[in-house]
């Protein structure tokens, strides 16, 4: 991927990604997936010592949707550009709430929990960092399981599965990608979309 391809392809994903914030729904509550991801990742944890669990091409299938769903723990809720009205639903009763004006005349909220601290910028989520985290870096662990349930799967019974999955990791990468755009962070974001070609070019 050259650079004027990588800017080109995050302005677009910039724009798409804006657009969906606006219409995704999502179940459940971070707080309640925290707790659900939490046990689930101990138990996968636990998994990765067993040979008849690691063996099984299906372990590797459920902790790479696992690690990908701990990405998008938060994310399923927030985006840039998500309304303040919509936050105050799914993240109500802030610790400490900050209020202030820039030069420029922009309002700006600072919410802090517990797991998370959001940043608005006139009555819209600017960004967001997680204070807990489940896993550090869960999308290249989730290819490195995918890349195992693919070695594993040596009758190729769940090809059709594991390509799914891989297009829900490229997914997740690309949303990394642009906020590590916005940081900005722009070797970050080049090597996420760096690792989506990767992706592409696996046999799969």
């Amino acid at each position: 991927m050259n650079k004027l391809s990588y800017i080109l392809t995050v302005l677009f994903l910039m724009l798409n990604l804006g657009i969906n914030a606006q219409t995704e729904t999502a179940t459940g509550t971070p707080d309640a997936n925290f707790s659900i991801y939490k046990s689930k990742l101990r138990k996968s944890d636990e998994g990765l010592t067993e040979e008849k669990k690691t063996s099984n091409p299906k372990f590797w299938l459920s902790r790479a949707e696992l690690l990908i769903d701990i990405f998008n723990l938060n994310r399923e809720f927030l985006a840039q550009g998500t309304q303040a009205v919509h936050v105050s639903l799914i993240y109500p009763n802030p610790l400490e709430k900050k209020e202030w004006q820039d030069e420029e005349g922009n309002q700006w909220e600072e919410l802090t929990y517990e797991k998370i601290k959001i940043k608005m910028k006139n009555g819209v989520v600017d960004s967001f960092e997680e204070l807990v985290k489940l896993h550090d870096d869960p999308l290249p662990e989730a290819l490195k399981a995918l890349d195992k349930a693919q070695e594993t799967d040596v009758d190729g019974k769940l090809t059709k599965k594991i390509k799914e999955d891989y297009d829900l990791l490229k997914k997740a990468y690309e949303r990394q990608a642009v906020e590590q755009f916005y940081k900005p962070d722009y070797k970050g974001s080049f090597e996420s979309f760096a690792t989506i070609n990767n992706i592409n070019e696996r046999p799969i």
